[in-house]
């Protein structure tokens, strides 16, 4: 068996509006959401967009990306 450590920059978007719209259209992100008070949804989008514009670099809204590939042989 082979482990192969792969990093990969992930896109969210060209800016961080239109990241904000894609993180949110993701299940997970909604849900996350959807589950809160409107106080606490407001303050986590507060949170979300400081975040997306922290990682904004002018060509994309970019985030670091990691995985293992694991590669099982037959023996």
């Amino acid at each position: 068996m082979d482990v192969v450590d792969v990093r990969v920059p992930v896109c969210y978007g060209p800016d961080a509006e239109l990241a904000r719209a894609a993180v949110l259209q993701l299940g997970m992100a909604k849900e996350w959401v959807t589950g809160l008070d409107a106080a606490s949804a407001e303050r986590a989008l507060d949170r979300l967009r400081a975040t997306l514009d922290a990682h904004d670099t002018g060509d994309g809204v970019w985030f670091d990306s990691r995985a293992w590939l694991v590669i099982a042989h037959r023996p």
